[in-house]
C-alpha cells in the first residue's frame, strides 16, 4: 500500500489511500486530542487480513475541525470540546446517565461538515452512500453515530471503536421512526472491559439501543482500556470480506 495522500473533502483536511476505482469508500474518523493521520494505520493492517476486498476500498482519514495547540496539544484535533475534568469526575463518580442524554456543544457543526465532506468524496468518486463504511474511534465513532442515527448519512457499515451512548433521545427518535433500517445498516462494535476513559457500560448501553431496535450488531468485548486492540482489526477485517457476497 502507498503512502496516504491529501484528497478534496468538503471543508475538512482529509489524506486517504486510494485504489485506481474504488468500490467502497471507507471512512475513520480519529479520537479527542489525535492528529488527522491517527488511525492511518488502521488501512495497512485490514490490507494484510483482507488484501483483496482492502484493493477495492479508498481509506480515508478525515482530519477533526478544532486545533487544539491553544489547550496545549499542537498537532491534536478534535470534533467538539471536551471538559476532561468534569467526564473524569463523573465518570469516578459512577455519573455515566448525567452524560449520555446530553447533545455535546459542537457535535452539530461537527456532523454537519463529516457529512459535507463525505458526500463530496462519494460523488467524487461516484459512488452511493450505501458503499460508505463510516466509523472511528472514541469521539470519532460517536460523531460518526450522530450522522448515521440522525439520517444525515446512510451508510452500510458503522464502525465505533471505544465509542458510547450520547444524544440518547434523539438517537432514540430516529431508531424508532425508521423500523426498517436494520435492513440497510449493520454494526461492528468492539469496546475495552477496563476502559477508564469512556467506561465499558456506555457501550453496552449504545449496543442495546441498538439491538433493541433491529440492528445487527456484531460486538467485541477485550479485556483492554482505550484502544483498539490488533484482534479488533482482525475481526473487523474478516467481515469486510463478505461485504459483495
Amino acid at each position: 500500500m502507498n503512502d496516504p495522500q491529501a484528497v478534496s473533502f468538503g471543508p475538512l483536511n482529509a489524506v486517504a489511500f486510494s485504489p485506481a476505482k474504488p468500490q467502497w469508500l471507507v471512512v475513520f474518523c480519529h479520537g479527542y486530542g489525535a492528529s488527522g493521520t491517527d488511525l492511518v494505520g488502521l488501512a495497512e493492517a485490514i490490507e494484510e487480513v483482507a488484501p483483496e476486498v482492502a484493493g477495492r476500498m479508498e481509506f480515508l482519514f478525515p482530519e477533526a475541525p478544532i486545533d487544539m495547540a491553544e489547550w496545549g496539544i499542537p498537532g491534536g484535533r478534535a470534533w467538539w470540546p471536551i471538559n476532561m475534568q468534569r467526564l473524569l469526575s463523573l465518570t469516578q463518580a459512577g455519573s455515566l446517565l448525567e452524560l449520555v442524554d446530553e447533545v455535546p456543544p459542537g457535535i452539530e457543526e461537527a456532523a454537519r461538515q463529516l457529512q459535507s465532506g463525505i458526500k463530496a468524496r462519494l460523488k467524487a468518486l461516484d459512488l452511493p452512500e450505501d458503499r460508505l463504511i463510516l466509523g472511528g474511534f472514541s469521539q470519532g465513532a460517536m460523531v460518526s453515530t450522530h450522522l448515521t442515527l440522525t439520517g444525515a448519512l446512510r451508510p452500510r457499515w458503522l464502525v465505533l471503536f471505544s465509542g458510547a451512548l450520547i444524544c440518547r433521545p434523539a438517537w432514540t427518535e430516529y431508531l424508532a421512526s425508521h423500523p426498517d433500517l436494520g435492513q440497510k445498516l449493520n454494526v461492528f462494535q468492539s469496546h475495552g472491559k477496563y476502559d477508564p476513559v469512556l467506561p465499558f457500560a456506555g457501550a453496552q448501553m449504545l449496543g442495546q439501543l441498538l439491538e433493541s431496535n433491529g440492528i445487527p450488531l456484531d460486538f467485541w468485548a477485550f479485556g483492554g482500556q482505550h484502544e483498539i486492540p490488533g484482534g479488533v482489526i482482525e475481526k473487523l477485517a474478516k467481515r469486510f470480506e463478505s461485504l459483495d457476497q
